[in-house]
């Protein structure tokens, strides 16, 4: 069983997976100490890439210092670890939720740093998780979409109450996975329970045909 009171490090990309399974973990009443954030090359299969800069803002909301690492196309792995070894942690979270690729790795860096592996939203239905985090305040902004269905129309809609039955129906006709976990769509939180204050961001649309992402002209926290 997972002691509650392990020193933990999250990684993090101030989208919605990431916040959530630390969201998860902080009610669990585990001590989070640093949120370690990749930044990556573009199109990268282990980290979130669009909108990378505004999880310092994100950070800021939550309250918990950030370290930043980058990382190439040809090394991914070896930052990530060589980041991790040199926090006091003993346990890591990852926000993976079907994604083995990511998941093996994780679990490869802790094996060798002896941490602890933690994956709150593993094999959790991804229809649910999204759900509960809507229910539970999370606001979820669109930044980038690149699946059938999912359209300019959706590029930098805010997931909410109002928008989340229409979003989850997209998903359904088309195959997606609920939770973009294929890389259909990707996000940024603006808000949640763990957060003080919320964020408002200004921003253009870069559409190429069949996909598309958001690009941040302004970011800051306006406390509530």
């Amino acid at each position: 069983m997972v002691m509650t009171d392990l020193k933990i490090a999250a990684l993090f990309s101030g989208g919605k997976d990431s916040i959530y399974s630390l969201y998860q973990i902080q009610k669990a009443g585990m001590d989070v100490r640093y949120l370690v954030t990749a930044y990556a090359q573009k199109d990268s299969y282990m980290y979130h890439v669009p909108a990378i800069q505004v999880s310092q803002i994100v950070a800021q909301a939550l309250g918990i210092p950030q370290i930043n690492f980058n990382v190439t196309e040809e090394d991914e792995i070896n930052p990530l670890r060589d980041t991790l070894s040199k926090l006091n942690v003993e346990g890591v979270v990852c926000g993976a939720v079907a994604s083995n690729y990511q998941r093996k790795r994780i679990i490869m860096v802790c094996e060798d740093l002896g941490l602890e592996c933690l994956l709150p939203l593993w094999h959790k239905d991804p229809v649910k998780t999204l759900v509960q985090m809507v229910e539970e305040g999370f606001q979820i902004l669109i930044v980038g979409v690149a699946a059938m269905g999912l359209d300019e129309h959706w590029l930098g809609k805010i997931l909410d109450v109002d928008t989340l039955d229409e979003f989850l129906k997209v998903c359904e006709k088309n195959r997606i996975h609920p939770m973009g976990e294929g890389g259909e769509y990707e996000t940024l939180v603006l808000s949640g329970p763990n957060m003080q204050g919320r964020i408002k961001v200004d921003f253009k649309k870069k559409w190429y045909g069949n996909s598309g992402e958001i690009e941040i002209t302004e970011a800051q926290l306006m406390q509530e």
